[in-house]
């Protein structure tokens, strides 16, 4: 941990101040590697899914940039991952974790649609965001990997539509 986090760690928590002081020196604590499309599809939902690189004791990552292709563009409503305390929203899901991670995945892509006579935005994924709060994962436990995984669907039922906040 470098001087500048070991001041902020008592005001922000040690996780968000490594993570803050890794970014003010140009860094990052790990590289996020490539958004990569695992293929799978089952009826009319499609995922993707980007592994994690090894996360050290104590050090946060920015969760990367994963938007559902224009065949599946909506997210899935679907919540995953009941019951882990992670803070993701419908269509994101963790996977392949160790005890101690958390995950916030809250900073979703939008777009604007029209859905019959109603207007608003359908959920296209993470947004990518190098957001501390909204969308990143801290490892309080012993150094290891995570899988992320974005679940498209093609169908409007399934995805996530939502109105806009001024109608």
């Amino acid at each position: 941990m470098t001087k500048f986090s070991k001041l902020i760690a008592p005001v922000l928590g040690v996780g968000a101040a490594a993570a803050i002081a890794v970014s003010a020196l140009g860094g990052s604590p790990a590289h996020a590697a490539h958004s990569q499309s695992t293929g799978t599809t089952t009826s009319d939902t499609i995922t993707s899914s980007w592994r994690s690189p090894d996360l050290p004791w104590l050090w946060s990552i920015h969760l990367p940039k994963m938007v559902c292709p224009a065949s599946h563009p909506y997210t899935l409503k679907q919540q995953f991952n009941g019951g882990s305390g992670f803070r993701i929203g419908p269509g994101i899901e963790i996977k392949d974790y160790q005890k101690g991670l958390d995950v916030v995945a809250l900073s979703n892509t939008r777009i604007p649609v029209e859905k019959g006579t109603e207007k608003g935005h359908i959920r296209t994924g993470i947004s990518g965001d190098r957001d501390v709060i909204l969308n990143s994962a801290t490892n309080w436990g012993s150094t290891s990997k995570f899988t992320v995984v974005l679940h498209c669907t093609s169908d409007a039922e399934q995805g996530i539509f939502e109105r806009p906040y001024d109608s």
